[in-house]
């Protein structure tokens, strides 16, 4: 059996991302007299914040199980499924970055040939 979990360094900049979303728009709205405009967009940013840290708050607790006789999800929602009952599992990735197709020493120009103008010091994806 195996748990996959994830740790709270990963989820750290979302408990901040959340806290400092969160914390100054409650801070504006209790502090200083709005109108129902400003309370609208204030309690709406105040709530898009809120549902972002309860979002990563459900993310920190929840543990993923994998066994030989099944696939476990627990935390306050729990799910399982067999092994037996699974017909098809298709992993998904989305990487916030594209992928860099070649890195500084193993590009190919061949005008380089007679002249090399000095490389990049940092060679990043655009």
């Amino acid at each position: 059996m195996t748990r996959h979990a994830y740790p709270l360094s990963a989820l750290v900049g979302d408990y901040l991302r959340a806290a400092v979303g969160l914390f100054p728009t409650i801070a504006v709205f209790v502090i200083v007299p709005v109108g129902i405009v400003g309370g609208t967009i204030l309690g709406a940013l105040a709530a898009l914040f809120a549902v972002f840290g309860i979002q990563t708050a459900l993310r920190h607790c929840t543990c993923i199980e994998v066994t030989e006789v099944a696939l476990r999800s627990s935390s306050l929602l729990q799910a399982s499924i067999s092994w037996n009952k699974l017909n098809r599992l298709k992993l998904a990735y989305y990487s916030t970055r594209r992928p860099c197709a070649s890195t500084a020493g193993s590009r190919d120009f061949p005008s380089w040939s007679a002249r090399r103008p000095p490389l990049p010091r940092r060679v990043t994806c655009h």
